[in-house]
This record gives C-alpha cells, sequence and structure tokens, in this order.
C-alpha cells in the first residue's frame, strides 16, 4: 500500500487494505488514492508493511493498520485499526520510519523513539523485548536522522557519528562483523556522516565530502 500527502494537507492512501492500513476506517482494497478522513494538517505520512503512521501539524503522531506487536503505539492495545489513533499525549514529531512490524521517530529535542517489533534488538534497548508503547533510543544522544531496514536501524547524531543496531547477518550494521547489535554501535570512527538509508539486508551511507 502507499500513502501520499498533498499540498493542501489533506492525507490519502491506497492499495492492499486487508488491515485497515489505509486508514479510511474500512478493509477494502483501493486502487486509486482515497482520501483519509476530513483533517487538513497532515505535514508527513509514511508506510510499513502492513500499517502506516503519520504526523499533523502541532507535531501529533498517529498511527493505524496491523498491530500484532504493538507497532501502533497503543499500550496494550493490539488489535488493528481501520483509522489513524494517535500514539501517547506527546507533540513534536518532526521525522518518521517504519518497516514491517516497527517504527521509529525524531522529536524536534533531536531525541530518537522507537516502538512495536523488537526481535533482533531493532529498538536500540540492549534487549529483544517488544515495546507497545514509543521508548527513548540512547537517552543521552542527540540524533539527525534515522532509517530503517527490515530488522535493523542506523541513525545519525548531531555530531555527524553513525551508529547501527539490530540484526547484522549480512553485516549490514557496518561494524566489521555479523553480530546482532540490541544497542546503537557505532560505526567506524568518522563524524562527518551526512545521511544513512536501510535497504533489506544491506545499509549505505554519505559523508559530507560526498563519499558514499
Amino acid at each position: 500500500h502507499a500513502c501520499g500527502s498533498r499540498e493542501d494537507g489533506t492525507l490519502w492512501c491506497w492499495g492492499v487494505n486487508v488491515h485497515g492500513q489505509r486508514g479510511d476506517g474500512t478493509t477494502a482494497d483501493r486502487t486509486a488514492p482515497a482520501r483519509v478522513g476530513t483533517e487538513s494538517d497532515w505535514v508527513e505520512v509514511t508506510c510499513g508493511g502492513l500499517h502506516s503512521c503519520g504526523i499533523r501539524q502541532g507535531g501529533t503522531l498517529w498511527c493505524w493498520g496491523a498491530n500484532p506487536a504493538g507497532q501502533l503505539g497503543l499500550g496494550a492495545q493490539t488489535g488493528d485499526r481501520t483509522r489513524p489513533q494517535r500514539v501517547g499525549t506527546l507533540a513534536g514529531g518532526r521525522g518518521l520510519g517504519a518497516q514491517a512490524r516497527f517504527n521509529c521517530a525524531l522529536r524536534p529535542d533531536e531525541s530518537l523513539w522507537g516502538g512495536g517489533d523488537n526481535s533482533d534488538g531493532q529498538l536500540g534497548q540492549g534487549d529483544t523485548m517488544d515495546r507497545r508503547e514509543p521508548v527513548q533510543v540512547g537517552a543521552a544522544m542527540r540524533w539527525t536522522q534515522v532509517r530503517m531496514g527490515p530488522l535493523h536501524t542506523c541513525a545519525v547524531t548531531a555530531g555527524g557519528e553513525l551508529y547501527c543496531w539490530g540484526l547484522n547477518d549480512f553485516g549490514q550494521l557496518g561494524t566489521g562483523g555479523t553480530t546482532n547489535a540490541r544497542a546503537p554501535a557505532r560505526v567506524g570512527t568518522a563524524s562527518d556522516w551526512r545521511m544513512v538509508s536501510g535497504g533489506f539486508a544491506h545499509t549505505c551511507g554519505e559523508r559530507a565530502s560526498g563519499a558514499l
């Protein structure tokens, strides 16, 4: 499925909808964009495998769709949701990422939060316990960008350092081995990383010099 926000702030989704990941209150598939709700203050949206999340003006975070691992961030409630549900009471979201069963979000204070499936340590909490509500990653750290693969996460700090954590069976964490990391593990010693992107079982990043 796919979603997009238009210049007027309206939100539209289309495609497969068996878990309500299109957010229109139904589970009917759509072959063309269909509007989600009546709000016109959406500023960002991202799609996971079977769920979606978005940020509205004011920084409130909303998620909908499949929720077996608690990836919608609704606490003990793990059932599917066919309409957007607000995640917690905090405001100030500014960057989102979603994968099949987990999410990550940045806040304006450069803190990083994640929730959902944590089977390979992809939430960076030092364990493999799922989280049904967002938890902070690296409380003493400040982040500027986050990207995820299906079971791993990488993020750039405010100081230009690159950290990755989660599944590492193909070396996608860039740490020189194939051991999983349940907490953020620094990649090399460089502190001029500008951006990072996670693929299925690999990762790419760009340094300030433009080197890839």
